[in-house]
């Protein structure tokens, strides 16, 4: 019988601190030629499978906006519609992985495993984190149980789903974590999966097939001690489609702020109200100026257990894709 064939997968590089430097002040700096790090550990990558790399660019998680998303995306599809691929693996920035990896979540048609990972230390530091992330991921990826679980992230020997995985701690070795726990680990003796998202995603997602080359634009505002609505004003005027609200507990704003929210959202704004809260749902429970339920009787969408960050994805795409604005509840009720 003939040795089984190895998946052949990409690995897409877009920078990094994986791939960063240290000067000679100990500073994290941009390397001149990142992709080569990656190639003093393709030999452990190969044990898993065939890999390819490919660097798209070499930019801090910082840097990764709306622009580049939808030039990233478009670059995925080709790849993972390549019969000659079997799944993608893509390295970036910690701080670029929560809103790149659901916008791509939400994006991409395929039912191939497209799996991110990042890392707190460089591939040349001491006891970086990164070579087995890396070894990880693309142990991962070249498992078939990966395919049509939408998009992936894996750190620290933790699968989680891209909707789901946020960051929780500047720079812990272990910096991501998941409201619900991860989909599964990674350990010595292999990859075990122990649930799957259930709301819909990359192939089955009606924005997958969607024509993508700009976005709209949609600030997310911050709810404080004393907030009012001029930060939101402001946001309007400077071309806003859409604001989002990283609102307190369940979904309450100041009585000023929600005024100024209220206003917009019924002469037709898309106010979509998340949470600062790190786990629970936003949702209208407080009737009283400034609380949710009156926000929601104005027309505000409440954005579930979405992160603001993500919502602010979800919005985005929505208003790109969407023929009617009226489907933005339903959108956010199944997403």
């Amino acid at each position: 019988m003939g040795k089984q064939r190895r998946p052949r997968l990409r690995l897409v590089l877009t920078g990094g601190t994986c791939l960063m430097d240290q000067d000679e002040n100990g500073s994290l700096v941009l390397a001149a030629k990142g992709n080569e790090r990656i190639r003093e550990v393709l030999p452990a990558l190969e044990r898993w499978a065939e890999v390819e790399v490919e660097e798209f660019s070499n930019v801090p998680g910082e840097w990764l906006g709306p622009s580049i998303w939808v030039r990233l995306r478009t670059r995925l599809v080709e790849i993972l519609s390549s019969p000659g691929v079997d799944g993608a693996v893509m390295v970036l920035g910690t701080d670029g992985l929560e809103e790149t990896s659901y916008f791509l979540h939400l994006t991409i048609p395929t039912r191939k495993p497209l799996v991110l990972t990042a890392s707190l230390r460089g591939l040349g530091e001491s006891g970086s984190d990164a070579p087995l992330n890396l070894v990880d991921a693309v142990r991962v990826a070249a498992t078939p149980q990966a395919g049509g679980k939408g998009v992936l992230a894996v750190m620290n020997g933790k699968i989680y789903s891209a909707r789901e995985v946020r960051k929780t701690d500047t720079q812990a070795a272990a910096p991501f974590s998941g409201e619900f726990g991860p989909l599964g680990l990674v350990d010595r003796e292999g990859v075990f999966f122990y649930r799957e998202p259930l709301r819909r995603h990359t192939h089955s997602s009606e924005f997958a097939s969607a024509p993508l080359s700009t976005l709209p634009r949609v600030d997310l505002c911050c709810a404080y001690a004393g907030a009012d609505g001029a930060l939101v004003e402001a946001a309007l005027a400077a071309g806003a489609e859409g604001i989002v609200v990283a609102a307190l507990g369940s979904g309450n704003v100041s009585q000023e702020l929600g005024e100024v929210l209220m206003r917009i959202a019924s002469r037709g704004v898309p106010v979509v109200v998340s949470t600062q809260v790190g786990n629970g749902r936003a949702s209208p429970i407080y009737r009283y100026p400034g609380g949710g339920k009156d926000l929601a009787q104005a027309g505000c969408i409440f954005a579930d257990n979405l992160s603001p960050l993500k919502a602010r994805v979800l919005l985005m795409v929505a208003l790109q894709c969407l023929p009617s604005r009226r489907d933005l509840a339903r959108v956010f009720a199944e997403y």
